[in-house]
């Protein structure tokens, strides 16, 4: 009998939602209510976001003021450059009339905040950053009551912005998590599984190519003007190939910052 692996799963699931969501903004930009798969979609990417935020090796305050950095810097580096081309070409097009004060909101994540962003999905750069915050907060708070306090008002906040779904699934991977860890079942990347090293290198590429494929979609339909297949082959290609420069370009960036903030750490401690 397979030995069962956890991440076989998780990267399927990342993978399939990935794709889903690109399905749903292809049809939406061509009038087709899809609603109810790009909900169930993000809703998987946010469990997924929970279980893997959950780890045995972070346990002192300063491992997870480490890993906070790192999540972050995962989000944002990569959101950054794509965001920039996004403003560029809405100056070029006049897509949408945005001001000074949101483009400045908009580069610092908070999309969220904002009724119409000139880039409609980046307000999921804000949610899960929000979410990684919220789970910091929960795991270097040591009294229970404390931390339910924190609970509290990550799903007041959550509720605010009608996220509470998200901040449930991001919750319960978590919760799932810290059950898998209980039981002794911690996942292992690349157990000897081809279809699970494969999957995994695949999902690598997932968070990019979410954020890639709208601007892309956008400027197949509205500047090239594609037609409908053409468009959908063409910009699903091109987002996949722009995801494996973007993950690659970001992913040495964010080494070599890491790498300076872990040294300043170390510095600030020893």
């Amino acid at each position: 009998m397979h030995q069962k692996n956890p991440e076989l799963w998780a990267s399927t699931s990342r993978i399939f939602s990935c794709i889903v969501i690109y399905i749903y903004h292809y049809g939406s930009l061509y009038g087709k209510d899809l609603s109810p798969i790009d909900f169930f979609a993000i809703l998987i990417f946010v469990f997924l976001s929970g279980y893997f935020s959950v780890d045995a090796q972070t346990k002192s305050f300063k491992d997870f003021v480490v890993w906070l950095l790192k999540r972050g810097l995962a989000i944002m580096i990569p959101y950054w450059p794509v965001i920039a081309l996004v403003i560029f070409f809405n100056e070029l097009y006049q897509y949408k009339e945005t001001g000074f004060g949101e483009y400045l909101i908009i580069i610092l994540g908070g999309s969220m905040f904002l009724d119409n962003p000139v880039y409609v999905i980046s307000w999921f750069i804000t949610l899960i950053l929000w979410l990684y915050f919220y789970i910091f907060l929960i795991q270097v708070v040591k009294k229970k009551e404390i931390k339910s306090l924190v609970f509290v008002f990550g799903l007041a906040i959550s509720l605010v912005f009608h996220k509470e779904f998200y901040f449930l699934a991001f919750n319960a991977g978590c919760v799932y998590k810290s059950r898998v860890l209980l039981k002794g079942a911690a996942p292992k990347r690349g157990n000897g599984s081809k279809l699970s090293e494969m999957l995994f290198f695949v999902q690598n590429y997932c968070y990019c190519f979410f954020l890639l494929h709208g601007g892309v979609l956008l400027f197949s339909i509205k500047v090239l003007r594609l037609s409908a297949v053409i468009c959908f082959v063409f910009s699903f290609i091109l987002s996949g190939i722009g995801s494996v420069i973007l993950f690659s370009i970001s992913n040495r960036f964010q080494k070599k910052v890491l790498i300076s903030i872990e040294k300043h750490i170390n510095l600030e401690v020893n």
